[in-house]
């Protein structure tokens, strides 16, 4: 273990050089007294986890709220305007409903939870909601000066500056007993309204001066003595002296009187910068555990704590019971407070109706699709000037790779991750701290959201749920010559998808979904970068782009459907299967999503719409694209007849039994089979009265397929490699269907689709269906 810690320190040295983090805080083993006595107590307890937790020996930590020098201005003005607007949504009332859920509880371990989800939801503003209702003390801990709302520096920096965990643990104490005592003295009508990007606001900076000032005058007089109480207290200040609970139980007393829920909030948002782990001696601690320790005592006092952060590191939050801070926790004679990550989705979205006037001109504007998925965007969107919102493409291109992307030489694994999987569903096979890692980076720098943290703190799920203009941004990394006035990496599509699939504990498909998918949005992109338009003409994207361009048969599409039009930028994965519904999938073409069905889905593994005359999303002028992928060796043309059968449009539902016909694209991807591309064109008829085209594509050539050109190899590769979701929604009802919401059109369920689609449009759905 000793060499093996060695060899990373020096692989670290090479690699830190010229980074903003020190190279001398690196450490060595054999040198250091407290590191090698943590490594015998690991061999002892047969458990490394403590080392592998150790800041020293993990990469240096990104900051994920940089605002990017590109128009910088513009930027921060946005930013700052965005917070002055209404907030919109019912995430604070999800919040106090969790919060209210589990305080007073016996079992419980302490009245504090993790607030955890990725950049741009709105965590800060939830909080800020929830304030305006509830008495709460807002702390910003934020490690740098970057980020909205701002950091409160002079906390933040007293906070981090204990050496020793009881030295630590003290200016924990000092900070929570004169914050209470100051809250006391200020009336809450003291605080402003409005706040600044560049600092907090005036009233804030002094109220924290004054903290920090009282706090360091008790160290003073304690002179470094150990502040003895880390269990909890009673509830009457007469029965104890710990400093903290004193000065709790006097300000609650003069707070509004509460029963049942908690009187008191303290909000410790970007709680990450406390988390990183020291070893004294044998013993590892942090900021965060020490703090964990004091409020802990505070646990029968009408207070209750928050920590926000963007990490989904479960452990630096809410430890597994293996790594408990406490026995009763890790007998589970208690047990901790689930994380809250139920923030919402589609909040500030322009909903739509199927009225017979949407088109695709209008939902593929700008002025649209910035509104739909995260609130960030939207609300930046609106706040900003003209040169910013010409510009909300670019910026969220930076936020999903969290990089200036004009200064950037390459793009690393998890953001080349970042970028193909907001194009195609990508899942994660976490359940474990190793495979998790990969996961937890995607929520805690590239948006990935996270719909739920099991109980027991093991595992995550998370998606990277459809937000269209997240994918337009993937798209213009993923394509370069999408945006000629800037240098920027290049991007090997295939090649990234190989090293994602080998890098990364992904779910791979069991038939080669994932590269259908795949070659399916690279004829897509090509057809744009050519036309410059996000609504393709239908013939050179099947003809020219995908499939090639000399079969005779797919020449007569252009013939057949000379008007017709394509739309779409990412898939959207499907839980249940009466998602493949006709009007849902003109809904979902809104966004921009096509659809890979549910597993084990009868006949049909992915769908595409197209509209066969003009750019109108109505029923009436609907087209299909269905397609179906086999990896299986066993699978070759001989058995195409009984497989386009299959695909029969009232069989599987997508069309209901009074429907009329629509024309319908049927592809079968049979990606381990001999290359031959054959088309079969079928006029329309009594049995089936609209054109059908019939597109065997066997194997993996670029005589085929031109979108494989000289990556054959790769492609080959890639299928080699090939070869219980309702639970997840379930919880209290709004909860359920804040979380629902953040998976837009994953499902039937009305929180899939409410926040923006209207409920006369609904209804009518669910009348059809």
């Amino acid at each position: 273990m000793l060499m093996i810690l060695n060899s990373v320190i020096s692989v670290g040295q090479k690699y830190q050089k010229g980074s903003t983090r020190v190279v001398d805080t690196l450490v060595d083993p054999i040198e250091d007294e407290g590191l090698r006595n943590l490594l015998v107590k690991c061999y002892e307890t047969k458990s490394y986890r403590d080392i592998r937790c150790l800041e020293i020996y993990h990469a240096p930590r990104i900051s994920y709220d940089t605002v990017f020098d590109h128009e910088f201005d513009a930027q921060v003005q946005a930013i700052e305007q965005s917070w002055q607007t209404k907030f919109s949504g019912n995430s604070e009332e999800a919040l106090w409903d969790h919060i209210t859920g589990h305080f007073g509880r016996s079992d419980i371990y302490a009245h504090f939870a993790a607030i955890v989800q990725s950049s741009g939801m709105g965590k800060s503003r939830t909080v800020d909601e929830l304030s305006k209702t509830h008495f709460t003390i807002a702390m910003n801990l934020r490690s740098n000066d970057n980020g909205f709302p701002p950091r409160d520096k002079e906390l933040a920096e007293f906070l981090t500056e204990g050496s020793t965990n009881t030295s630590a643990y003290n200016r924990v104490c000092f900070l929570l007993e004169a914050l209470f005592e100051q809250t006391s003295k200020v009336i809450l009508a003291e605080f402003p309204d409005g706040q600044k990007l560049k600092a907090p606001n005036e009233f804030r900076v002094r109220f924290y001066h004054n903290v920090i000032k009282n706090a360091k005058e008790k160290m003073k007089f304690k002179n470094g003595t150990a502040i003895e109480s880390k269990v909890p207290v009673r509830a009457s200040p007469g029965h104890g002296n710990f400093g903290p609970a004193e000065a709790c139980h006097t300000l609650i007393q003069v707070l509004p009187k509460t029963s049942h829920t908690p009187a008191l909030l303290l909000a410790f948002d970007e709680a990450h910068a406390l988390t990183m782990p020291v070893v004294s001696g044998d013993v590892m601690w942090s900021i965060f555990s020490e703090l964990w320790y004091s409020l802990r005592a505070l646990k029968p006092l009408s207070c209750f704590s928050v920590f926000l952060s963007t990490t989904g590191t479960i452990s630096q939050f809410s430890s597994s019971s293996e790594a408990a801070f406490s026995d009763r926790l890790f007998h589970h004679q208690l047990s901790l407070i689930p994380p809250f990550t139920d923030i919402g989705f589609d909040s500030i979205a322009k909903k739509l109706s199927l009225d017979h006037t949407l088109n695709l001109e209008k939902v593929t504007d700008l002025a649209h699709i910035t509104y739909l998925g995260r609130p960030l965007f939207g609300t930046l969107y609106d706040a900003g000037d003209p040169t910013f919102q010409m510009g909300i493409r670019d910026y969220a291109a930076n936020k999903l790779i969290m990089a200036d992307l004009f200064h950037l030489k390459d793009l690393s694994k998890d953001q080349q991750l970042a970028c193909l999987a907001q194009r195609i569903p990508i899942e994660f096979n976490s359940t474990h701290y190793i495979p998790l890692t990969g996961e937890v980076k995607q929520v805690e720098g590239h948006l990935r959201v996270c719909l739920q943290i099991d109980p027991e703190f093991q595992s995550m799920f998370t998606v990277s749920a459809s937000e269209p203009l997240l994918s337009e941004a993937a798209y213009s990394i993923m394509n370069p010559a999408s945006l000629t006035a800037h240098q920027q990496p290049s991007f090997n599509v295939p090649q990234a998808m190989k090293a994602v699939l080998e890098g990364f504990s992904i779910h791979q498909g069991e038939r080669g979904e994932l590269l259908a998918m795949l070659l399916l949005t690279i004829a897509r992109d090509n057809t744009v970068s050519a036309s410059s338009s996000s609504i393709l003409d239908l013939a050179p994207f099947l003809c020219r782009n995908l499939f090639s361009k000399d079969n005779a048969v797919l020449q007569d599409l252009a013939h057949d459907f000379p008007n017709a039009k394509v739309h779409f930028n990412h898939f959207v994965k499907a839980h249940e299967y009466g998602l493949i519904d006709a009007n849902r999938l003109l809904l979902l073409a809104t966004r921009g999503a096509a659809l890979q069905c549910a597993n084990n889905q009868l006949a049909i593994d992915c769908i595409n719409i197209f509209l066969h005359k003009g750019t109108m999303l109505t029923k009436s002028n609907l087209g299909l694209i269905l397609s179906q992928m086999k990896n299986d060796r066993n699978v070759s043309v001989k058995h195409k007849d009984t497989l386009f059968a299959s695909m029969n449009p009232y069989i599987t539902r997508i069309l209901k039994s009074n429907d009329p016909p629509v024309p319908i694209i049927k592809i079968i991807f049979a990606l381990a089979a001999t290359p031959l591309l054959e088309v079969v064109r079928k006029a329309p008829s009594p049995e089936y009265n609209a054109v059908v085209y019939e597109i065997w594509c066997g194997g993996l050539s670029p005589a085929c397929l031109p979108v494989i050109g000289s990556e054959e190899g790769t492609w080959k590769a890639l299928l080699q490699a090939s070869y219980h979701w309702q639970k997840l929604y379930s919880g209290w009802l709004l909860n359920a269907q804040l979380r629902r919401s953040m998976n837009p059109g994953a499902a039937c369920d009305d929180g899939h689709w409410s926040r923006w689609i209207d409920e006369e449009s609904l209804q009518y759905i669910s009348s059809e269906s």
